[in-house]
């Protein structure tokens, strides 16, 4: 027997945002019939789901599984995945160098 949660909302639970696919999400804890016991959208905010879907990719995919509602899709359609903090340290870097040593090189680390 399976048990539609949004069936079950209806007779009185309390609505949730993650009201679409929730298997195997990170968004959400389901119970062993299929309904969601804990939605962590319901307890943070827009800024944080940006914050966290901009460093950690299957958070961004999953969140477009798991929810139906607009701003939180219009996010992650619309956030972009920041790189490494060290990756781009190490790019910008490069990037001023132009691929030669440091300066500081040129006195032979005698400063």
């Amino acid at each position: 027997m399976t048990i539609d949660p949004n069936e079950m909302c209806n007779k009185g639970c309390r609505k949730t945002l993650c009201n679409a696919d929730t298997k195997n999400n990170s968004w959400c804890s389901v119970d062993t019939f299929g309904v969601v016991t804990e939605c962590r959208l319901d307890d943070i905010t827009y800024g944080d789901v940006i914050y966290v879907i901009s460093r950690n990719q299957k958070f961004m995919n999953d969140l477009k599984k798991v929810t139906t509602d607009e701003t939180l899709l219009y996010i992650a359609n619309n956030t972009q995945l920041v790189g490494d903090e060290k990756d781009q340290n190490a790019k910008f870097t490069k990037n001023i160098n132009g691929g030669a040593p440091p300066f500081y090189t040129v006195f032979g680390g005698q400063l």
